[in-house]
């Protein structure tokens, strides 16, 4: 009754990794911000690539009109530009009465999941150059989305896990819904599923859980074969480069000004 408890564990085809701290509440106003540290530097499987925190990155407004304010409140998700007015995200924003990309209003929004997005005006997010391959069961993966817990809102570098091969381990924040989701190599493999918005939250971080993936092949069947294939013997990148690479083509999908 008097103690607090933190425990964190993640899986792969190594085995379970994890660990777990314990204190007194009365500690808590100490201790919570130390455990926080802990758990956000915390990579059970290191050889995969180091989360980062990339710049804040400035809304992709179509040409000619003013954007809305990109705050950390009204984003839901992340989306991918595949043409000069066109992005894909896997973002669910159905509930949505007033849905935006970088601020800017959609001519429409197309497709059951991938969503493809129509713009009248040229985005200043260059089209996207993707390649993937068939992904391993255990594979290390790195997710670039936006973040809600800052803001402006920015974009985050997130380290994850394939499992079974459609699906995501990690601690993702709502903001990464739709994400576009990479292999070591650099290698497309999907777009994250929904994030829920009210996802639970320990010792004020998001958890490590499974989400979906949206696969290459359904990206390509609403965005025009923007996706080719990669070759097995890639070599790998860092995560700074794989972040460098994709970020220009990012955009946030907000809901509302």
């Amino acid at each position: 009754p008097t103690g607090k408890f933190y425990t964190r564990y993640a899986s792969a085809a190594a085995g379970i990794r994890a660990f777990s701290i314990g204190y007194d509440k009365t500690l808590a106003a100490k201790i919570d911000p130390i455990v926080v540290a802990i758990a956000n530097s915390f990579t059970p499987f290191p050889t995969g690539p180091m989360p980062i925190a990339a710049a804040p990155t400035p809304a992709m407004p179509a040409a000619g009109k003013p954007p809305s304010p990109i705050t950390a409140s009204n984003v839901l998700g992340t989306g991918l530009a595949v043409a000069k007015r066109q992005i894909v995200t896997g973002a669910d924003v159905g509930t949505c009465k007033d849905p935006r990309a970088g601020g800017v209003k959609p001519l429409r929004i197309g497709g059951t999941g991938p969503w493809l997005w129509d713009f009248a005006d040229d985005l200043k997010a260059p089209s996207a150059r993707l390649a993937s391959r068939d992904m391993m069961e255990g594979s290390q993966l790195l997710v670039v989305g936006f973040s809600v817990e800052s803001a402006p809102a920015r974009l985050d570098a997130t380290p994850g896990v394939t499992i079974d091969g459609t699906a995501i381990s990690a601690p993702l924040q709502p903001g990464a819904s739709g994400a576009p989701v990479f292999d070591q190599s650099g290698a497309f493999v999907g777009l994250v599923g929904t994030v829920a918005a009210d996802g639970r939250r320990i010792a004020g971080i998001m958890p490590t859980t499974r989400y979906a993936l949206v696969a290459p092949e359904k990206v390509n069947a609403v965005a025009a074969n923007i996706i080719g294939r990669q070759s097995i013997s890639a070599a790998p990148m860092r995560a700074a480069e794989i972040v460098n690479a994709i970020k220009p083509s990012l955009v946030p999908i907000q809901c509302g000004p």
